[in-house]
């Protein structure tokens, strides 16, 4: 049989947004064409006044272009590291440039739609990713072992990130990682800050130095179960529009930290099967 992907996909709006009657700013966008997917989560500003509207459009904006990209079925395999990031880089820009012909047209604020972004394009044999700002994304070899393929962004002053918005071309490479990883794929996620206390290793305090720290790794305990779930849940036959409201019950109640988190909540899980 042909490989085959089986996704878990849902945003779901944070304690803090509940309380004061604001919308989710998370967006998250995929799309599978054949044996490759397309996945892209957004976190909007929480300081932007339309930054849940500039998450959808980065969402939609990137979607629709690695969609098209796609059309070429050698895309993914004929794209090296340097390749990669240009396209990447022109991506991003063409994207800006949308932006701005948004909030001229509305009437609104260039940095009012500002929002982080990660996406990836996965095959079985290779992944294709990019992001700029925070959130977390990572992956599962066939061996296995889980790993990250990003590292947030993270500013000189608490919770300070970048944005698609910001000024990032004075020094690219800084604010927009690249990667193409190339190994036999099992699974992976993509998720914003809402979701990484509950699934991923990081802020863990150690009693030696008396210092945090952030291996920045994909929580096995938290990822394995759910991957098994999602084998099963793909083994019945279940609807991908079920599967997505068990993930978001799941976003929403699934453990304490997620109970407990005042962020919005996205989470990506990608599982071959």
């Amino acid at each position: 049989m042909p490989d085959k992907w089986q996704l878990a996909y849902a945003s779901v709006v944070g304690n803090a947004h509940l309380k004061e009657g604001l919308p989710c700013q998370d967006a998250h966008s995929v799309c599978i064409i054949e044996d490759k997917v397309i996945a892209i989560v957004c976190d909007g500003a929480g300081s932007c006044l339309y930054s849940d509207i500039g998450s959808k459009l980065v969402c939609n904006y990137i979607a629709e272009q690695l969609n098209n990209s796609l059309n070429d079925s050698h895309f993914v395999e004929n794209l090296s590291d340097e390749t990669w990031k240009t396209y990447v880089y022109e991506l991003i820009k063409a994207c800006q440039n949308e932006l701005k012909l948004f909030v001229e047209a509305e009437k609104k604020e260039y940095r009012d739609l500002s929002c982080t972004l990660i996406a990836m394009v996965a095959s079985p044999q290779k992944i294709l990713t990019f992001h700029i700002g925070d959130g977390r994304g990572g992956y599962k070899y066939e061996t296995g072992e889980w790993q990250s393929f990003m590292t947030p962004f993270r500013g000189e002053e608490a919770n300070e990130t970048v944005f698609i918005t910001s000024s990032i071309w004075d020094d690219p490479e800084k604010y927009i990682e690249t990667k193409c990883i190339e190994n036999n794929i099992q699974a992976f996620c993509l998720l914003s800050d809402g979701c990484e206390k509950a699934s991923f290793q990081c802020n863990i305090y150690d009693e030696t130095t008396e210092k945090y720290s952030d291996p920045n790794l994909p929580f096995p305990p938290f990822f394995d179960p759910n991957v098994t779930a999602l084998k099963s849940l793909n083994d019945s036959e279940t609807s991908q529009d079920e599967i997505n409201k068990l993930w978001e019950t799941f976003l929403t109640n699934g453990n304490t930290k997620l109970i407990n988190e005042t962020d919005d909540k996205t989470l990506v899980l990608g599982v071959l099967v």
